[in-house]
């Protein structure tokens, strides 16, 4: 079976129509490998484009309000 079938946005709707079994997902997860201690550490501001932080930030609005049209 797909991988992709278990992606925890997608899952519920194959098990709801019956194409994947609880018990599929559940040996799923077990399947797979412990990646702990494996990741680094990152920030929003170190994954996200400035000018998308800005804007989630309201920074974006606030510049706008200094331009003369």
């Amino acid at each position: 079976m797909e991988d992709w079938k278990f992606d925890l946005r997608v899952w519920e709707r194959f098990v709801q129509r019956g194409e994947i079994m609880e018990k599929d997902y559940q040996n799923f997860l077990r399947q797979l490998p412990d990646l702990e201690g494996k990741s680094e550490e990152s920030t929003l501001e170190e994954l996200l484009p400035k000018g998308l932080i800005n804007k989630l930030a309201g920074k974006a609005e606030e510049a706008d309000e200094g331009k003369e049209e």
